[in-house]
């Protein structure tokens, strides 16, 4: 039986006429900032909704980001990095002319340490300080160490005769701005130094800084500098201080 079409389900809404269309608007789109709202349930914001607007709370939430207690205990842990056990190694060279005494060398240190960190001087350090041409481009050369190291080791070049300001940090002889690399390796949480190298030059550029800074002189066994490996000297003894002779 069919439902006569005067009669309309109350259930049902209009549909709106043409004029009812003509009329309507689309709201404007939300500039984001609360808004005043006004208690008249018929009011409406200026979003085009009824519903009062969000504000955000004033209540500090335990673990929140938002917390400054929190935030502060870890700002102040950021500062403490986490102590790291083991050695690290530190030395510096020329390596010109590098031949397998230097990877000899190079496994040494690696086998006394749990880091290791070269200085390679540049081509023109060396030409300054020994007044040659090095046969291998500093570039042939430092890209040979790297590939000889561990993942863990590093690098560097020296674009100076003195590595003081490689170490200490600042600008180097040449006007260029350098890390302070002992700096950097305590703050990742390394505190045990050692530099190791021959006694070839008691008083080398860099350690009066080095020992200042608590990184004890070593001399590894053989020597590192010398072209055969035929001398036998104590294990990991101390380097003699420059006021000292030289061990035979």
């Amino acid at each position: 039986m069919g439902i006569p079409t005067s009669q309309t389900c109350p259930d049902v809404k209009a549909v709106p006429t043409t004029a009812d269309k003509m009329d309507w608007a689309p709201r404007p789109p939300s500039t984001g900032r609360l808004q005043e709202f006004d208690s008249d349930e018929n009011s409406k914001n200026a979003t085009g909704s009824t519903s009062p607007p969000r504000s955000a709370s004033q209540n500090r939430i335990a673990g929140c980001s938002s917390c400054p207690e929190l935030h502060a205990k870890i700002s102040a842990a950021g500062k403490r990095p986490a102590r790291r056990d083991g050695k690290v190694v530190l030395t510096v060279g020329c390596f010109d002319m590098l031949h397998r005494g230097h990877m000899a060398l190079f496994k040494r240190l690696m086998d006394a340490s749990d880091k290791l960190v070269i200085g390679v001087h540049d081509d023109e350090s060396i030409k300054q300080m020994k007044g040659i041409t090095t046969g291998d481009p500093s570039t042939k050369r430092f890209s040979q160490i790297q590939l000889a190291l561990r993942p863990q080791d590093e690098a560097f070049l020296i674009r100076s005769t003195d590595p003081t300001d490689y170490w200490a940090g600042g600008t180097d002889s040449r006007g260029r701005e350098v890390e302070p690399i002992v700096k950097r390796l305590k703050a990742e949480g390394w505190h045990e130094f050692c530099y190791m190298r021959g006694d070839d030059m008691l008083q080398f550029p860099g350690r009066t800084f080095l020992e200042a800074e608590g990184v004890k002189m070593v001399r590894p066994s053989p020597s590192p500098f010398a072209l055969t490996l035929t001398l036998t000297w104590p294990s990991a003894s101390p380097l003699a201080s420059p006021s000292a002779s030289p061990s035979p």
